[in-house]
């Protein structure tokens, strides 16, 4: 009998003191929560800064919408291929995404969407910035590039999707622009195009 009181004593201790109450908690195998402002830098590094040809290629049409671009017909077939998919875009069509798309054209042109997961990104970092470890000037400075890529997406989006605030005639009550994200609280409605008075 004491040799049972001795083996369910054991079995208590073990049972009691083997495992802590976070043991068992799900962690995510890749998401990290920023705790220092350098988390934070590597954030903008990988989700708000563009980085290579691929990151670049959501907007590799604006090229063709400038007046650097000339073309010098070549009668081969996969040029004419070529200039049907990228027609839309070079002559200013309304449906260039559309033409683009049934065009097959290979990358994402998804331009709006991309703009606003940089600036949700850049919402992040603004919003954890005071939150997070390190020294004050790294944090300006991280601060900063924040603010001034967010700045830099809206810019491109309203000279993509708004319509000039001061030209002649517009009201800028309801003349289209772009929707302001402030903050990275996610919601479940896609952004939508509001007037450009919030923005003027």
């Amino acid at each position: 009998m004491n040799k049972l009181y001795k083996i369910i004593g054991v079995v208590l201790c073990l049972g009691l003191s083997g495992c802590t109450k976070h043991f068992l908690d799900e962690q995510s195998q890749d998401e990290v929560r920023p705790s220092t402002v350098n988390d934070l830098q590597e954030l903008l590094m990988g989700e708000v800064y563009p980085a290579g040809a691929t990151e670049s290629s959501f907007q590799f049409y604006l090229d063709l919408m400038t007046d650097d671009m000339t073309s010098n017909f070549n009668a081969d077939a996969a040029a004419a291929t070529f200039y049907k998919r990228y027609a839309g875009p070079f002559t200013w069509q309304a449906d260039m995404y559309e033409t683009m798309q049934s065009a097959a054209v290979p990358d994402d042109i998804d331009t709006y969407a991309h703009y606003y997961r940089c600036i949700k990104g850049t919402n992040v970092v603004l919003d954890m910035i005071d939150k997070v470890k390190g020294e004050q000037n790294d944090r300006e400075n991280v601060r900063g590039q924040a603010l001034a890529m967010r700045a830099y997406f809206y810019f491109m989006l309203v000279n993509l999707y708004g319509q000039p605030y001061n030209a002649k005639g517009v009201d800028i009550n309801t003349s289209p622009g772009v929707e302001l994200v402030l903050s990275s609280v996610v919601h479940d409605t896609y952004t939508k195009r509001v007037s450009v008075a919030p923005i003027s």
